[in-house]
């Protein structure tokens, strides 16, 4: 929401609806508050319930994979036994079955060793990010107990997956710590074509969500941002903001969706997701 005068941020208000009017857009949370201003970004995620109303005839698939998402502590032997190159890259690997397990280094922050580039300054890798996908009919469970599962049981059902695979892999994943593991639905919106645009507008999952097969997503949700930023800096100086906005919802669909297009084939070929429905 861009205010008509300065506030302090709210966090925590779940957005339910909105209404534009002459003067701007007022946005309705589930609290019953209420905020006004002249421009709404939809930056709400998959479950985007600005999108239900602007555009709703956007929709979002089910790609029939699931993924499985935990931490793994980077202890010193386990540093020690991975190899450099992993440090700096995401590594992924791809088995019989389309199971797909993929690492990637993290850091709380915490550290004081050398920075990795990847990281802010003195901070290194103190764990690994690990997921683990294949479709959800491979995994042995419904979805209704791939959510009930505790930390534990997903840990073991990732290990029976990959069971007489290479022992360090194995290791990595018997480190996952229970208490951050959770499941995920891979979930794709369906390419639309351009609409009228407004003073209300999207950015991010809220309208091009896509397969992380091909780990774009954050990236084009950040470039949006950037895009969007430069052009209600544009509305600020002057420029009709309808005529603004509808310039940069041209590039964002265009860009967003070729993406989900590229994540979507990524996650057929590698996870056995469903092709997009058109």
């Amino acid at each position: 929401m861009v205010p008509r005068r300065a506030a302090a941020g709210r966090w925590e208000w779940r957005c339910v609806g909105y209404e534009a009017t002459r003067d701007g857009v007022t946005a309705f949370f589930e609290d019953g508050g209420t905020a006004h201003g002249t421009v709404l970004v939809a930056a709400d995620g998959i479950g985007s319930a600005i999108r239900r109303q602007r555009p709703p005839h956007a929709r979002v698939a089910d790609s029939g994979a699931r993924l499985i998402y935990g931490r793994v502590p980077l202890t010193p032997r386990l540093r020690g036994e991975l190899p450099a190159a992993m440090f700096s890259v995401f590594t992924t690997i791809t088995g019989p079955g389309q199971r797909f397990p993929g690492i990637v280094p993290g850091a709380t922050g915490r550290g004081h060793g050398p920075a990795h580039p990847w990281f802010g300054p003195g901070t290194e890798a103190d764990s690994l990010a690990v997921m683990f996908g294949r479709r959800r009919e491979s995994l042995g469970l419904t979805d209704h107990d791939l959510l009930a599962a505790s930390g534990g049981r997903l840990r073991e059902v990732v290990l029976d997956q990959i069971a007489g695979w290479h022992p360090l892999l194995r290791r990595v994943v018997s480190g996952w710590d229970a208490s951050t593991l959770y499941p995920s639905t891979v979930r794709s919106s369906v390419p639309v074509s351009p609409w009228a645009s407004s003073n209300v507008t999207l950015l991010g999952d809220a309208v091009h969500a896509m397969s992380p097969a091909a780990g774009a997503g954050a990236n084009m949700a950040l470039g949006d941002a950037a895009a969007l930023s430069t052009a209600l800096a544009e509305a600020a100086a002057g420029s009709p903001i309808v005529e603004v906005v509808g310039a940069y919802e041209r590039d964002m669909l265009t860009e967003g969706f070729d993406a989900v297009k590229r994540s979507s084939a990524n996650g057929v070929r590698t996870l056995g997701e469903n092709p997009l429905p058109w």
